[in-house]
């Protein structure tokens, strides 16, 4: 596949189509950027997702939405009529013009899962697994759909193990080095009704991160067990796990790993769980339709 030429074409187009799109063009077939194929190193990929959008918003302003689904990005530019939207195909990054309304409709259909019978493949197709409003030209929808709360374990697995895969390659490259998305999982032990927190991080350098809190365990668990557990620091009185040196084997490895700590901690099965403190390091609205969890209170 060729690439689409100098960066002042794809700015060119970006103006085109964000400003004056045609009729044909709500209905044409999405324009091929950058090579994005399963070839390129993942540092190519970061490469060509940022070299796009530093040549679209030196044209058209920032998105008002950052994002992507499990395998790539999902950037929109949109208001409540039309929406330019970044994404990627099979081999490439792309850019189409689409109407608002047309496209969220078809979007929300795909967080309803069918049959329930394979978790990944069903995040997986998941047209966008997190969105990021920094304030950015245009207005940000008023509400997002969302899937269903995990029905068990290997579903809130296969959520996490999606929504981590694509953190960890798409948070540098969209938002830059130095800036962090995180959010918490809180529970109640089982033995003392304890409250219970594994913090999910993606930051820069450290990649993907992941903190337990261990201060309701009185005087700590013991270093050997946690460390048999993967973890690697205690940090007054937290345990953190980096990931940076598994590569994109690390998704699936903080998944797992956050999920056994939690049921290590007495959490009977994901409907006792709840998210919090979804947010960015940096200002913004951060929401993560992907993720199979509700936001909710811990009693």
């Amino acid at each position: 596949m060729d690439d689409m030429g100098p960066e002042s074409d794809i700015g060119d187009l970006a103006v085109r189509l964000h400003d004056h799109p045609t009729e044909g063009d709500f209905q044409a077939a999405p324009v091929s950027l950058r090579d994005y194929g399963e070839g390129i190193s993942v540092a190519g990929r970061r490469a060509a997702t940022r070299g796009v959008l530093d040549s679209a918003i030196k044209r058209i302003g920032p998105p008002t939405l950052y994002g992507g689904d499990a395998a790539g990005p999902v950037v929109r530019w949109r208001d409540d009529r039309r929406t330019l939207l970044l994404d990627h195909g099979g081999q490439s990054l792309r850019f189409c013009v689409r109407r608002t309304p047309e496209l969220e409709a078809g979007e929300r259909a795909r967080f309803v899962p069918g049959s329930r019978t394979d978790p990944l493949g069903f995040y997986a197709g998941l047209p966008y697994m997190w969105q990021l409003y920094g304030g950015g030209g245009g207005s940000p929808p008023l509400g997002f759909p969302s899937v269903p709360t995990a029905s068990d374990w290997s579903w809130l697995e296969g959520s996490l193990t999606q929504l981590l895969s694509g953190w960890w390659e798409q948070v540098p490259a969209q938002l830059g080095h130095g800036d962090a998305v995180g959010f918490n999982i809180d529970f109640r032990g089982e033995v003392q009704r304890s409250a219970e927190r594994v913090s999910v991080l993606c930051e820069q350098p450290g990649g993907l991160v992941l903190l337990v809190d261990d201060r309701s365990t009185r005087g700590g668990t013991p270093s050997e067990v946690m460390r048999s557990r993967g973890w690697q620091d205690r940090m007054r009185g937290w345990w953190q796990r980096v990931f940076h040196d598994l590569g994109d084997a690390g998704a699936a490895v903080a998944a797992r790993m956050a999920i056994d700590e939690i049921r290590l901690r007495g959490a009977p099965d994901p409907a006792a769980l709840a998210v919090s403190d979804v947010a960015p390091e940096v200002a913004g609205l951060l929401v993560l339709p992907g993720l199979a969890l509700r936001g909710r209170r811990i009693p």
